[in-house]
């Protein structure tokens, strides 16, 4: 089969979607299937990763600046299809689709509807934005690829989208492996990317810990704060946590791999998740995750992931009993492992996969 992955709006710095798209390329070289491959990517695409992906892929950068990379979405990309005898187009986000109707089945993937479910973290014009490309991309696409069956669920019940037009495919764990690991399990860590992570929570349950835990001197790493959440969370925070919270941008690779494997709980406390891969990467590590109820991460975390209510005593009171409790941090390391054990990246580009070609079927 051959196929156009359309990702022209996926750069290493929307967290989430690149690396889904990334370790799905990964997944799907590894898989061994006799595929061809031609990515339309973000002027950002890193060369290294092109050269990782072998004779798989090829790869063509759209132009650098907003004009190049809309024409590549909005004119070239049907071109780019018919050049490369495309079977099918992959959209990797409903915001990647082409306003141009393309002749190969489309199957978009969906990460999440947060401007649905939750419009209070999106400004007015991102939320009609959003809602008129998703509606178009998923009307456009013969098939939907929700990453969890929350997203699923969300598609159905908020855009009253046919489940039946709906496939269900959980991102992978295994690319965690590649990481340079670090040892040390002394540190918490949150994240700052997007507003529904809350890391103003994860902030405040750190200083209930410092009040209730005698001679508590662990840190709490906070990862991915631009320079307006930084200020935000800086001037709000306790000040007696000075030393304790250390706030960080977007971290190269190996410096946040090495922060994030050495960390001793992950925390997130969000408002809504899509999938939560770092919830499945941490669970293979072998870290506990604390994780706010009701947020989507239920695939992600099974039965191995800590699941409170979202407020910041819930969490800090969770993580106090694993920083004391070794037997249950024990248990809970154990059941991370074996649920993470069967998210594959292989397991989900063969899973899309089989979606592809079904549409590719049912369109000959």
């Amino acid at each position: 089969m051959r196929f156009l992955v359309n990702a022209v709006t996926v750069s290493p710095r929307s967290p989430g979607n690149w690396a889904h798209l990334r370790n799905l390329l990964e997944g799907w070289k590894a898989a061994g299937t006799s595929d061809r491959v031609l990515l339309a990517a973000h002027p950002s695409f890193p060369l290294e990763v092109e050269e990782s992906l072998g004779s798989l892929v090829e790869v063509h950068r759209s132009r650098l600046g907003r004009p190049g990379m809309l024409m590549t979405q909005h004119v070239s990309l049907n071109r780019l299809a018919s050049r490369f005898q495309a079977d099918v187009v992959l959209n990797a986000t409903p915001v990647a689709a082409t306003l141009v109707s393309v002749r190969a089945p489309q199957v978009t993937v969906v990460h999440d509807i947060r401007h649905t479910v939750q419009p209070e973290e999106f400004r007015r014009h991102q939320i009609v934005y959003r809602d008129l490309v998703y509606r178009r991309s998923i009307r456009e696409s013969d098939a939907v690829i929700a990453v969890s069956w929350s997203t699923r669920d969300h598609l159905v019940r908020e855009l009253g989208i046919d489940p039946n037009r709906i496939h269900v495919v959980p991102h992978g764990a295994d690319h965690v492996d590649r990481w340079e690991h670090a040892t040390p399990r002394s540190h918490g860590i949150a994240f700052a990317h997007w507003s529904n992570k809350r890391p103003e929570l994860a902030i405040r349950a750190w200083a209930l810990l410092r009040d209730s835990v005698p001679g508590f001197d662990r840190r709490l790493e906070v990862v991915g704060a631009d320079d307006a959440t930084r200020r935000a969370l800086q001037s709000s925070a306790d000040p007696r946590l000075n030393g304790l919270v250390r706030l960080h941008g977007y971290l190269p690779d190996r410096e946040y791999q090495r922060l994030f494997s050495s960390a001793a709980v992950v925390l997130m406390p969000s408002t809504l998740e899509g999938f939560g891969l770092p919830v499945i990467e941490a669970l293979r590590i072998g870290i506990p995750v604390v994780v706010s109820a009701d947020a989507g991460a239920e695939d992600a975390g099974g039965d191995a992931a800590v699941y409170v209510a979202g407020d910041a005593e819930s969490f800090a009171a969770v993580c106090a009993r694993l920083f004391t409790d070794d037997e249950w941090r024990a248990h809970l390391v154990a059941l991370g492992r074996e649920h993470a054990a069967a998210f594959t990246w292989a397991a989900t580009a063969l899973a899309t996969r089989a979606v592809l070609e079904k549409c590719v079927a049912k369109d000959r």
